[in-house]
């Protein structure tokens, strides 16, 4: 288990904290007085290099982190392996995937945690290679690339979100000071007043600069090694940081006011769980069985504006940076991931919604960073459409048994549908161009799919109870505007056997198309990632031709700074992989970031 250095409730603790006013402190000297100490230091307890995202191919999440952070039960199809990993089931690989993608925007979360995790000695940076936290590498070394990736996810698990406060600027001085004297450990989140441009950093000193300026020392993943301050004006109540993915690039002033609700403490010890919840985990559920239980998560890879319609006619409105919400019990959740102000720092947030019936309709946000895919994901089922062109509007018609997509003309569409049920598990990619697409799951997870007549590509995956797996592709199916073209994988062998049905259920025919070979194209035809097939290439069809750089290298020439200051370090030049290591209730969030509506 890992070692607190409080106990008891974390929630309670942070709420007393943040309610204590401000006291004098008698005297400061002229360059200001640390008043508060934890004694952590960036260039000896930070890492050495900088915040990164995936542009240098890193390892993030694998299945053996899903098992630390869900439990094998929930996402292993099969047994575990001897070196922790498993076969995942078709929604953890979908879910892995997006998580995996996201961190395109940076990784500052994962670093801000795991600094402290390895400053608090819960684990040994030893065990990744170095003998403290700032002699780490980077380059080369997977098995920390996986740790910073899984304290990075834990950000959107709902223990985690539900223990987030937002506090004011005068409250974070004051829960500061009380915190570091009694050695608690939190990290801080900070945002735009319109919830963009998260960013994560760890807070370990208070300097007190007059009567009411104060400075938040911080260590900032974005510039290692270096001392931070953010600017805190207790009597103003207001707060302001300069900061940039770069030394390079230019600065981004972040200020709010206690109004803003743009700063959030976020403790330790709430990421310290033995599994945390699932939202996707389980069998599918048809709607019949359903009604109105359960939430569907909604979350976008970029930016675009976002209006949600419910059945009563009641919108949920993310547009060009305002946030409105009329519809009860739906809330957003702002995540950090912010390297620079054109990549990833514009991120739109994941909404939560109660299981029913809505129209969501995304538009293009005038920005640098479109929105590139979109993922809903409900109990037993993960759907993810990528790709996208938002150059018109697509229109998106969800309620709990089926999902169809509209556009304003005919556009390349990809799309996953994944799936657990009674013990199967089926990923259903899609690709092909039309203005319409529908699909829905039966109960025994078999899909079926309408849309713009034309031929589409189909590569299916399908995996049994004891994690055995198949692979199915073929170039051409047919699918109409009318009827339903039934997809069952369970009863597919050397071929791929489609049903075709009218609109009112009635057998039409059935049409066996031929299967084809595999081949390294597919994954950029599909938009799937090389984990996401790995997990399921039982026969190896794809290991020569993958023709991509190996996973975790980053190269020989990456500016990740782990060298720099010291260039007689060698001990550090061999560190790599090592072998496995060992959603929220949105009507509970009442401010700021933690917004409803």
């Amino acid at each position: 288990m890992y070692r607190r250095l409080i106990k008891g409730s974390y929630v309670l603790a942070l709420a007393l904290l943040v309610a204590l006013r401000l006291t004098a402190v008698p005297s400061y000297a002229q360059n200001g007085e640390l008043v508060a100490d934890l004694g952590f230091r960036p260039e000896q307890d930070g890492f050495s290099f900088q915040n990164y995202g995936n542009e240098n191919n890193p390892t993030n999440l694998t299945s053996v982190e899903m098992i630390r952070i869900f439990g094998a039960e929930r996402v292993c199809a099969g047994a575990v392996k001897e070196d922790g990993s498993c076969k995942l089931t078709a929604p953890a690989a979908a879910f892995m995937k997006k998580e995996n993608a996201d961190m395109d925007g940076g990784h500052c979360e994962g670093m801000a945690v795991l600094s402290l995790v390895f400053f608090e000695q819960a684990l040994d940076p030893s065990a990744f290679g170095a003998a403290s936290t700032s002699k780490l590498r980077l380059s080369r070394n997977p098995l920390l690339q996986r740790e910073i990736a899984y304290w990075f996810q834990l950000q959107v698990m709902d223990e985690v979100y539900k223990a987030r406060i937002v506090v004011t600027p005068a409250e974070l001085v004051a829960g500061l000071i009380d915190a570091f004297e009694q050695g608690y450990l939190v990290t801080l989140a900070f945002y735009q007043p319109d919830g963009s441009g998260g960013h994560a950093v760890t807070p370990y000193a208070v300097r007190q600069l007059s009567d009411t300026r104060y400075d938040v020392l911080i260590y900032d993943n974005n510039f290692p090694k270096e001392e931070r301050s953010i600017e805190i004006d207790v009597a103003a109540n207001t707060w302001r940081y300069n900061t940039a993915a770069n030394p390079n690039d230019p600065p981004e002033l972040y200020e709010g006011d206690a109004t803003t609700g743009s700063l959030v403490i976020v403790p330790l010890e709430s990421r310290y769980q033995e599994s945390f919840t699932c939202s996707y985990c389980g069998d599918y559920i048809p709607a019949e069985r359903t009604g109105a239980v359960g939430k569907l998560s909604f979350s976008l890879n970029g930016e675009a504006n976002i209006v949600i319609t419910d059945e009563q006619g009641r919108e949920l409105r993310y547009v060009d940076g305002t946030y409105n919400n009329a519809i009860p019990e739906a809330g957003v959740r702002f995540v950090t991931n912010q390297r620079a102000r054109s990549v990833g720092a514009r991120r739109a947030p994941t909404v939560i919604l109660p299981n029913g019936k809505y129209i969501v309709r995304l538009t293009r946000k005038s920005s640098e960073r479109p929105a590139t895919s979109l993922t809903f994901a409900k109990q037993g089922n993960v759907i993810s459409v990528s790709k996208l062109d938002l150059s018109q509007s697509l229109d998106i018609e969800i309620d709990p048994q089926q999902i169809k997509l509209k556009s304003a003309a005919a556009r390349a569409m990809n799309v996953q549908n994944a799936v657990s049920a009674g013990g199967k598990h089926f990923s259903y990619n899609i690709s092909g161009s039309g203005d319409v697409l529908t699909l829905r799951l039966n109960e025994g997870g078999q899909m079926r799919a309408s849309g713009s007549s034309g031929s589409y590509s189909l590569l299916v995956t399908r995996t049994d109870s004891e994690g055995n797996s198949r692979i199915f592709y073929s170039s051409s199916v047919n699918l109409s505007d009318e009827g339903e073209a039934e997809f069952d994988p369970a009863e597919w062998e050397d071929a791929l056997t489609v049903g075709y049905y009218a609109d009112d259920g009635t057998f039409l025919e059935a049409e066996t198309y031929t299967l084809e070979a595999l081949s390294a194209g597919l994954l950029d035809l599909f938009d799937l990632d090389r984990d996401f097939i790995q997990n399921f290439d039982d026969e190896d069809a794809w290991d020569d031709a993958w023709g991509l750089e190996e996973e975790g290298d980053f190269g020989e020439a990456e500016a990740d700074g782990d060298d720099q200051g010291d260039p007689s370090d060698t001990e550090n030049d061999s560190n790599g992989g090592n072998g496995g290591q060992g959603g929220s209730d949105p009507e509970d969030d009442d401010s700021g970031r933690d917004s409803n509506g």
